[in-house]
């Protein structure tokens, strides 16, 4: 498999237990990227073979926006990620930054951030667990 294909306009929280939080980017982002905190108190698109900090998943983008600016993230409940998942199957994020893959895709250096689990073909289940270790 390969990274989850999505449409910035398709993504959105899915649910009435959804948890989100108003932050500011350090760099352009879409709805649908992965993005962690980054030492600069911004956030930025993760990535799973950067480094341990950049892996660290924080939540998914449900406004976009440009470096400077401010716009919300996902960082529980279920969202429409504006792909195709696999029911039944964990996501992680990927090392494309910003990027989600199936945890089968995890590769040697990858540092693993468990997004959560699909519940649907177009829902996530998300529940953020970063394990600070890497293949």
């Amino acid at each position: 498999m390969a990274d989850v294909t999505q449409t910035a306009a398709n993504v959105h929280a899915n649910g009435a237990t959804t948890q989100a939080s108003r932050v500011q980017f350090g760099e352009t982002v879409t709805n649908g990227n992965v993005v962690y905190l980054k030492s600069d108190t911004k956030y930025w698109k993760c990535d799973a073979d950067a480094s341990e900090e950049a892996a660290t998943a924080a939540g998914i983008v449900i406004s976009a926006n440009v470096a400077d600016g401010y716009g919300y993230i996902q960082t529980s409940g279920p969202i429409d990620v504006g792909g195709t998942l696999t029911a039944g199957v964990p996501y992680v994020a990927s090392d494309t930054p910003g990027g989600i893959k199936p945890a089968a895709d995890l590769g040697a250096g990858d540092y693993i951030s468990h997004l959560g689990y699909a519940t649907a073909a177009d829902k996530l289940e998300l529940a953020i667990k970063n394990h600070g270790v890497s293949l």
